[in-house]
């Protein structure tokens, strides 16, 4: 059995912290907003996930897993609760996305390991299971999703999750 006292400490705090802030700022932007849209029987919300709360990195991300699960979990409670007021809620799960914070983190791989950047980027590939396009997604494509979604385009999606991933997670 699993203890709270066996878990490091910095774990824990570490998780606290990142899962409050992961959790409450979709929170407390969707409360802000909300009352407008419902006023004005119009409106999109996205809440930006990740396909961690579906495929959790348990010695690395666990907290980050469990926040993302509970906005899975709202996302779809919301959905329910105002779409016949006229609101569309949808979510985006991406996988790894080379963003100016990933790339430092490649880079900081690359130099303190010694490899090339491409290795580096490998290195996280392999660790996640790999990516079966062979790269990370861009935060271009992300943003052409959410553009998509948020447009009248897509006016009849709705309480859905959008895995962008380049193929990591295995689904049928």
């Amino acid at each position: 059995m699993l203890r709270t006292a066996d878990i490091k400490p910095s774990l824990m705090t570490t998780g606290r912290r990142r899962s409050t802030s992961t959790c409450w700022h979709p929170f407390g932007s969707t409360e802000h907003f909300l009352p407008g849209m419902i006023e004005r029987k119009s409106g999109v919300i996205l809440h930006i996930s990740s396909i961690q709360h579906r495929l959790p990195l348990y010695d690395a991300t666990l907290a980050y897993a469990a926040a993302k699960g509970a906005l899975n979990t709202y996302n779809k409670g919301l959905a329910n609760e105002v779409g016949p007021k006229g609101v569309r809620v949808n979510m985006i799960s991406p996988g790894f996305i080379e963003t100016s914070g990933a790339h430092g983190m490649i880079v900081q791989i690359s130099q303190s390991s010694g490899i090339s950047e491409d290795a580096a980027r490998q290195q996280i590939m392999n660790m996640i299971g790999g990516i079966p396009i062979g790269r990370p997604g861009q935060p271009e494509e992300v943003a052409e999703l959410v553009a998509f979604l948020a447009s009248d385009r897509a006016a009849s999606i709705h309480g859905a999750d959008y895995i962008i991933d380049g193929g990591t997670m295995p689904t049928v």
